[in-house]
């Protein structure tokens, strides 16, 4: 959808796929990360953690497109916690690639103004940290 230009129907559909996996046992008191209880994403094998990732790394970029800073930090900053959260993701077979299109997306939100910029640049030193952490464990060595 979003090649053909259509960004705003395919944030309809991004956001119908993920209200579906929020309301899944909508009475368990797990912690929230993406609005997805932390239980269902312990349920996770590699394959549907890269899909959800890829979901919100979509609705990121369709965001974006839109102009939306505030749903595209939302929706990367998700796709970031997830990824940190999920057990799966420390599986051998997991490919670690996929979190580069989120830092990737972090920093364009950044420079969009969503995200405020401290002097101690706190932020992008922790992404950084984060990126060269993900290029590491996927054997990707950072120049």
């Amino acid at each position: 959808l979003m090649i053909l230009g259509l960004n705003s129907q395919a944030i309809l559909l991004y956001d119908d796929v993920l209200n579906a996996l929020e309301q899944i046992s909508p009475f368990d008191s797990a912690k929230k990360l993406g609005g997805i209880r932390s239980s269902i994403i312990d349920t996770f094998d590699t394959n549907h953690l890269e899909l959800l990732i890829k979901v919100y790394i979509s609705m990121g970029k369709a965001c974006c497109n839109m102009g939306l800073g505030e749903g595209a930090r939302d929706a990367y900053q998700s796709a970031l916690d997830i990824l940190d959260y999920a057990p799966c993701a420390s599986d051998k077979e997991f490919d670690r690639s996929i979190s580069f299109p989120i830092f990737s997306g972090l920093f364009v939100v950044l420079k969009m103004g969503i995200i405020d910029k401290e002097e101690s640049c706190s932020f992008e030193k922790d992404i950084c940290k984060r990126f060269v952490e993900q290029a590491r464990l996927n054997n990707d060595p950072v120049h």
